[in-house]
């Protein structure tokens, strides 16, 4: 039988968790599957326990297996956790605890994953101080070269991934795009489902759209190391020289390029152009 497991990591949600977790239980799930959502409560302070402990009490409840961090670990140390809690799954399946799946999710990305591909993502409906759905890359290739900028190319609580994934787990603060990276290095397939099955909730608390400057300058740098080291790898390059990529590519997203920037840019473009033989602009980040 094959054992299908949804990992949700949960600080302080009282607020959103129940729906979230809803969500999840109420999947349908392909026949000859044993399936199970895992919640780990992340040191909350709040009532996120006690919506918790009312869900299981439900009959549908049976599905949900809960745990706790006594002490906050983070997110990335919290899912490496919930992947150990269900490490004999097949398949793992991303939830955050303020998202909404949507109905055939888990069918839908089983499909894909049987296929073949080791990690799957899906199109996402914005919902909250931003609206509208938002598409993603399907195919490998786009992957790798979006990646050389951001984690643009995939919405990671929309993710589910298979064994192999699993392995690599969490080793970057900056999970989303860290988790990408390891596994395009692995040399692993990836894609996104062209439909989306996820409400993703944007709202002035979340990080990337934080007013607290100091949060996003933290952000902001481990997206520059971390691509440094994705950039050092694929192209084959010493860490000095990716880094001067990275910070190019950093100043030239938030439109702070200079002259000079731009002409290191046209050298970064060559070097893809040699090691991957494809074009890419850098100058129209």
């Amino acid at each position: 039988m094959k054992k299908i497991a949804a990992l949700m990591p949960a600080r302080n949600a009282a607020g959103t968790i129940a729906e979230a977790v809803e969500s999840m239980l109420w999947q349908e799930v392909p026949s000859g599957c044993h399936y199970e959502v895992l919640v780990l409560d992340d040191g909350s302070t709040d009532d996120t326990s006690a919506v918790l402990e009312r869900i299981s009490a439900k009959p549908h409840g049976r599905r949900l297996r809960v745990l706790r961090n006594e002490v906050n670990l983070g997110v990335s140390p919290s899912r490496n956790r919930l992947i150990e809690a269900a490490a004999d799954a097949q398949y793992f399946f991303v939830m955050d605890a303020d998202d909404i799946a949507l109905p055939g999710r888990i069918v839908a990305q089983v499909e894909a994953l049987d296929a073949g591909h080791d990690l799957v993502g899906t199109n996402v409906y914005n919902f909250g101080i931003m609206s509208g759905e938002r598409h993603f890359s399907l195919q490998r290739l786009q992957h790798v070269v979006l990646a050389m900028i951001d984690q643009r190319s995939f919405c990671h609580p929309a993710v589910a991934f298979n064994s192999k994934v699993a392995r690599i787990g969490y080793r970057r603060p900056l999970c989303d795009y860290g988790l990408l990276t390891d596994v395009l290095l692995a040399g692993l397939d990836v894609t996104n489902i062209a439909r989306p099955y996820l409400m993703y909730r944007v709202h002035r608390g979340s990080i990337s759209n934080s007013l607290d400057a100091a949060r996003v300058a933290s952000l902001r740098q481990t997206v520059c190391a971390i691509r440094a080291g994705y950039l050092a790898a694929l192209l084959g390059i010493d860490s000095a020289t990716a880094e001067s990529y990275s910070d190019c590519i950093e100043r030239k997203i938030f439109r702070r390029e200079s002259p000079e920037d731009l002409v290191v840019l046209d050298g970064l473009s060559a070097r893809v152009w040699q090691r991957l033989g494809v074009g890419v602009d850098f100058r129209r980040v």
